[in-house]
């Protein structure tokens, strides 16, 4: 309640700046907010960022990628340490439109795509020479529609509704002594409409 309070003590004191929002000089770095906490999250599963190219054309381009090895020394009498490393990319860029105007609002559409691949290897499974590489990969395309508003000039809120319709897949690969065998993963097409595709989003502007 009190950090609820703050922010909107602090959108009443900005609310009387008149704001120029359609400029094309300006860049925002864009964070989305999840659940009660009101604390900024990442963007699309990455690092949010968007600039203009005209007085009311953005290109969206969140990137998001990560990295992770994990290493368990083997226990006596057991053949290997078991060993697993990680890593993802996920790309969704974006081609927005304002095509409407308010009192220190804008309303937008748009397109956008999705690129997203995780690969997976697990080396030393309980502690015996085998080995586990699973590569899953998901593209998708989308619109969005969306409002903004700017209780501030560097500084705007907004709320968005982004359908995807996405296709995923990938493959399996098990290996052990000279043993291997690959089997493909089920191939999933999906069109996501429900709650997980409205965002409330944070920007940051800037020139």
């Amino acid at each position: 309640m009190i950090k609820t309070a703050i922010i909107l003590f602090f959108m009443l004191f900005c609310a009387e700046v008149q704001v120029y929002s359609a400029d094309s000089t300006k860049q925002a770095l864009l964070f989305q907010i999840k659940g009660t906490s009101l604390q900024p999250k990442s963007f699309a599963g990455g690092i949010g960022y968007q600039f203009y190219i005209s007085d009311n054309t953005l290109i969206r381009i969140p990137l998001g990628f990560g990295i992770r090895h994990e290493r368990t020394e083997k226990p006596k009498n057991t053949e290997s340490d078991m060993i697993k490393d990680i890593w993802n990319l996920r790309f969704t860029p974006g081609l927005r439109y304002n095509f409407g105007f308010g009192y220190n609002v804008l309303v937008y559409t748009g397109v956008q795509a999705m690129i997203d691949y995780a690969d997976t290897t697990s080396c030393g499974i309980d502690f015996k020479t085998n080995e586990k590489i699973s590569s899953v990969y998901a593209w998708g395309l989308g619109m969005m529609l969306g409002a903004e508003w700017f209780p501030c000039k560097s500084l705007s809120l907004g709320l968005e509704y982004s359908p995807f319709l996405t296709f995923s897949g990938g493959s399996f690969t098990y290996k052990s002594g000279g043993f291997e065998q690959t089997d493909k993963l089920p191939n999933v097409t999906q069109f996501r409409t429900n709650f997980d595709t409205v965002m409330l989003i944070i920007s940051f502007y800037f020139y």
